[in-house]
């Protein structure tokens, strides 16, 4: 008896898989860790009531990907995003920076410490969680295995056309064929280690041409 239908052993860019409520039901897993562990800003209310009804959701996403009405994204929301600094309490202004005073306030609020993040709805990065799923094979393959150091022919990839600076997909590997491991809630690769191969590209590059051009 088959635990696993044929068709999920492998994904690829087909409207059949991305709108198949499976898939979209592993996307949504792999978006919920990631929001709730990642995101600077989660709407923790959302992504609890998604959880409820993720059965009724997963099949109304997918039938609205089949649909033949275009698409309706939600509009993305802007969330002001705080940098790192100390706050007190003030008897005066109550809760504010540490280092703020009377005289700063008209030069803060012109350019307030803050970065623009942009918050994406549940169901849309979902969507996009499930393209991701149904590329990662093919675009993890062209990319070569990261880990392997034979796979580091920087021209190779350049020729290719395929490759990262880091966040490179967790993948099993057989005879240069890639499997993203779509099925749990794990994404990424550690970041550090495949920024620092992406740091050697230009550095090994330039030597080859350098040693050419002698």
């Amino acid at each position: 008896m088959k635990l696993i239908d044929e068709k999920y052993k492998k994904l690829g860019p087909t409207i059949e898989l991305l709108s198949d409520e499976v898939v979209i039901a592993q996307a949504w897993k792999k978006t919920h860790a990631y929001m709730r562990l990642r995101n600077w800003y989660a709407d923790t209310l959302a992504l609890d009531i998604s959880a409820l009804g993720l059965e009724g959701a997963a099949a109304l996403w997918g039938r609205q990907l089949q649909g033949t009405d275009p698409i309706q994204l939600e509009p993305l929301e802007l969330v002001p995003a705080a940098k790192s600094e100390p706050w007190v309490i003030d008897e005066k202004h109550g809760w504010i920076p540490r280092d703020f005073r009377d005289d700063e306030l008209a030069k803060r609020n012109k350019k307030p410490p803050i970065r623009p993040l942009a918050h994406l709805t549940v169901r849309d990065q979902t969507w996009a969680s499930a393209v991701m799923l149904c590329l990662a094979d093919e675009v993890e393959s062209r990319q070569g295995d990261c880990a392997r150091k034979s796979d580091l022919d920087f021209f190779l990839h350049q020729r290719k056309g395929v490759y990262s600076y880091g966040n490179c997909l967790i993948c099993d590997w057989d005879r240069g064929s890639a499997w993203f491991r779509w099925g749990n809630a794990e994404t990424y690769r550690k970041f550090f280690t495949d920024y620092q191969s992406f740091l050697k590209r230009p550095v090994e590059i330039g030597r080859s041409v350098a040693g050419g051009q002698g």
